[in-house]
């Protein structure tokens, strides 16, 4: 088979003001968009610390797509696997496109990837350390007593990451192995009696990024570099472009 990746452009200078899968698929009619299906991209001159990365790039990707299209996908806390897994393929299928001369900068010499102010695997839950459930997370101990606590641990195969005794609130920061929607996460811990917020664990501020759009028979990836400012959102951005079609 022949794998076809085709260059749309390539933008120059731009200025800005500004087990690893999950296990709940969602349709593409549940999405709100019709998405080509890619093949199984070859991961096996992939080094295991990219691969690592791409389907953080990927995770992040899907839930962009999710956020945008809204409604009751947008609550679900398992991000679509197949979305998620087509998105994983299109960033594989760059990587082994050798032969593209722009490769070289986004791959070899940038090493472009989402910059992680998007938060998948990691929850910010603030608690009323009066409430005796509490105390067990106190201790380091990952379930509570607290049923509707240890559910969401148990469900999402949650582990505890750290507690922090602040002079101004007691909070614990949750991590997931996998990626999720941790903002429909955080609306499920923000409901429970001594639980007085939760939020996703994430950042602000600019750098580099990968955006994905869904056409009619391909992928159309663009990768970018930012710089000047970013913790403001970066002044200054250089566009990568690219088509990927069904078989790569």
């Amino acid at each position: 088979m022949v794998r076809r990746l085709l260059v749309i452009a390539t933008i120059g200078i731009g200025v800005t003001l500004g087990g690893l899968w999950c296990s709940n698929p969602v349709s593409s009619v549940e999405l709100g968009i019709e998405f080509i299906r890619l093949s199984h991209a070859d991961e096996s001159q992939v080094p295991d610390s990219l691969k690592k990365a791409y389907i953080e790039d990927a995770g992040i990707l899907t839930l962009r797509i999710v956020q945008e299209a809204g409604g009751e996908v947008n609550d679900q806390v398992e991000l679509p696997n197949e979305l998620l897994t087509t998105l994983y393929n299109a960033l594989i299928y760059f990587y082994n496109a050798t032969d593209l001369a722009a490769r070289d900068s986004v791959v070899d010499m940038y090493d472009i990837h989402i910059n992680h102010t998007w938060a998948i695997r990691s929850l910010i839950v603030a608690i009323d350390s009066t409430k005796a459930w509490t105390q067990a997370w106190r201790k380091g101990e990952r379930f509570t007593g607290q049923q509707q606590i240890d559910g969401l641990m148990e469900k999402y195969g949650l582990e505890l990451e750290k507690y922090y005794d602040f002079l101004w609130a007691h909070t614990v920061t949750l991590a997931s192995s996998r990626p999720m929607n941790m903002a429909a996460l955080a609306k499920r811990f923000a409901a429970i009696n001594g639980v007085t917020y939760a939020e996703p664990n994430g950042g602000t501020g600019g750098g580099p990024n990968i955006t994905a759009q869904a056409g009619t028979d391909h992928w159309r990836m663009e990768y970018s570099l930012g710089w000047g400012d970013c913790p403001s959102g970066c002044i200054n951005r250089r566009y990568w472009t690219f088509s990927v079609s069904r078989d790569g």
